[in-house]
């Protein structure tokens, strides 16, 4: 393997694509070199998202192009502002949740500006007892409160 190898294989480890639609799970997009790709997107355990547009980041695993996975479709345009150490889950529409710093939390439509004050919660689930109850309390065991 020479050089010229080494560095395809380097380059090719990441790529960025346009994405193009969405069939359920499934994404097109086209990458900086002209190939298309149909793949279902990767995400963390206990996410999901459908974008509508973005860029796709497309991983080829050890460099090789026909082995690949797609990351998620990333875009942030259209997301609400954020202070240093805030977070924010948002729709391309106008809806967003945000959690600042400040242990509030605030959401609804970007023309909006509730905040929620968030106390600190103890949850616990027993096996018996799943339910969501308004009169439950942060303290009871077997409910989740309303917040």
């Amino acid at each position: 393997m020479n050089v010229s190898d080494i560095y395809a294989k380097i380059r090719n480890v990441f790529n960025l694509g346009a994405f193009k639609n969405r069939n359920d799970k499934t994404v097109t997009a086209q990458t900086e070199f002209a190939r298309t790709i149909e793949a279902e997107e990767l995400f963390p355990y206990g996410f999901f998202a459908k974008a509508t547009e973005g860029k796709a980041v497309v991983l080829s695993q050890g460099g090789n192009p026909a082995a690949y996975v797609l990351l998620p479709v990333c875009s942030s345009d259209g997301a609400p502002e954020l202070k240093d150490g805030e977070a924010v889950l948002w729709s391309k529409d106008g809806g967003y949740v945000i959690v600042r710093a400040d242990k509030t939390a605030g959401g609804g439509e970007r023309s909006s500006n509730d905040t929620v004050k968030l106390p600190p919660a103890r949850v616990s689930l027993s096996e018996n007892s799943r339910k969501t109850s308004p009169s439950c309390s942060a303290n009871t065991k077997g409910c989740i409160p309303q917040v």
